[in-house]
């Protein structure tokens, strides 16, 4: 007993045999966005960088201005106090701030007349020496030298 099989080949199920490689899609168009999208990505840093630096530069300018105002007041009051000058000192202050012209008023040149008498430094007698001046976040900063002699040094050496 054997199983016989008996095929033949019909035309309609011959598969048509090609010769032609199958089709490609073309990769221009990533190309093409990257071509785009760099120089857009430089202008727009461009610009951003252009306005970047003249605020800056507009931040530099009205700084300066203030700086300008600021050191001529600070000059003249440390001189003022130089000189022992109360009332050039008191038209410098803020005639609104009724408690800060107290306050000045009060310590007017405490340092050149007394000292830190608290610490045992005692003043000399020599008129301090104005230095640089900074706006501070808080306000102006005026650095002065003063010239002190120790009565008593300060406990533990400080």
């Amino acid at each position: 007993m054997g199983i016989q099989v008996d095929w033949q080949i019909i035309e309609e199920d011959e598969l048509p045999i090609t010769t032609e490689a199958p089709a490609v899609k073309p990769r221009d168009r990533p190309r093409l966005r990257w071509r785009l999208i760099v120089p857009l990505l430089l202008a727009v840093s461009l610009i951003v960088a252009s306005a970047a630096s003249a605020l800056a530069s507009l931040y530099r300018s009205r700084l300066g201005q203030a700086a300008e105002q600021v050191n001529l007041v600070a000059h003249l009051e440390a001189k003022a106090i130089a000189t022992n000058d109360k009332i050039s000192f008191m038209a410098l202050q803020d005639a609104e701030d009724d408690a800060w012209r107290a306050a000045q008023s009060q310590h007017f040149a405490r340092l050149e007349r007394e000292g830190f008498s608290e610490f045992g430094w005692k003043a000399m007698g020599v008129a301090p020496r104005p230095g640089a001046i900074s706006l501070e976040p808080g306000g102006a900063r005026l650095d002065v030298m003063y010239h002190f002699s120790i009565a008593q040094p300060m406990p533990a050496g400080r």
